[in-house]
Formats: structure tokens, C-alpha cells, sequence
């Protein structure tokens, strides 16, 4: 039986790939899980995703936690839009949902998207996918809970 190849344009089948950006090896491992079959690379920290970046690292799309110790979400967005604002506007934040006035001012001035934990399966490959074309995705798209 013949089977039929996934076309080039198509971004439901495209092979993306993203670096997710997670201080928690175990959020990072449900990410993963989540995003099959796109490519995924772990940082674990804001720091280490930047000098990945640095060091030629090409991603489609970023999942960044807003909170981790050392260098923050909303600090390496300001570093990566330093070298590459388009890859700033690629950036899709994560939070366990509590926001601090200086995070919740920051995602407004940005407009990037941020996912509230735990993030339904197919409202992260939306999210994904949509940063990875650059076009914005209906918040219809992104409702949802658990998967």
C-alpha cells in the first residue's frame, strides 16, 4: 500500500523545533510529550537557552517559564530581542499562573503568549505552531484544560 507524504506546507506536519526553557526537568519531560512528533530541545535554565542560541541554535518556536531563579523569562526575552526580535516574537511563555505586577505589565507591553500550567495538548501545539508561522491564533484555540 502507498502512503501519502505530508506536504512541505503543511505546518500540522511540518517538523518543527523548539527549545523549551523550564528550570523543572519534569515539566519539561510533559512538554515534550505534548509537542510529539516536532523536534524538542531542553534548557534548563534561561541562561544555558541563550548561549544555545548564541552558539548558532535554530528553533521555530520557544517555550520560556516566566519564573526561574537566575536569569528570568522576561530577562532572556529582552536578551533574545536584543540579537533577534523575530525570534523574540517566537517566544511562547509558561507560568504556573502566579504573576507578579512586573510580569503581568511585561506580557502586556510584549504581547507574546503566555500558557497557564498544566497546558492542554493541543492548545500548546496551536500556540506552537502558530509562533512558528508568526500569525496569531483565535483564544478559541487555546481554551481547554488538561489532554
Amino acid at each position: 500500500m502507498m502512503q501519502s507524504r505530508p506536504k512541505r506546507d503543511d505546518p500540522t506536519q511540518q517538523q518543527l523545533s523548539v527549545l523549551i526553557v523550564d528550570d523543572d526537568p519534569l515539566v519539561s519531560v510533559v512538554l515534550s510529550r505534548q509537542l510529539s512528533p516536532f523536534r524538542v530541545t531542553f534548557a534548563q535554565s534561561a541562561a544555558g537557552a541563550f548561549g544555545r542560541l548564541q552558539a548558532g541554535g535554530k528553533f521555530d518556536a520557544i517555550l520560556c517559564d516566566i519564573h526561574m531563579p537566575g536569569m528570568n523569562g522576561m530577562q532572556f526575552y529582552e536578551e533574545v530581542a536584543k540579537v533577534s526580535p523575530p525570534l523574540a516574537s517566537r517566544i511562547i511563555f509558561i507560568s504556573g499562573g502566579a504573576f507578579s505586577p512586573e510580569a503581568a505589565d511585561f506580557l502586556e507591553r510584549t504581547r507574546n503568549l503566555c500558557l497557564t500550567k498544566p497546558v492542554n495538548r493541543e492548545a500548546l501545539k496551536n500556540a506552537v505552531m502558530a509562533a512558528a508561522s508568526e500569525t496569531k491564533i483565535p483564544a478559541a484555540a487555546l481554551d481547554g484544560r488538561g489532554d
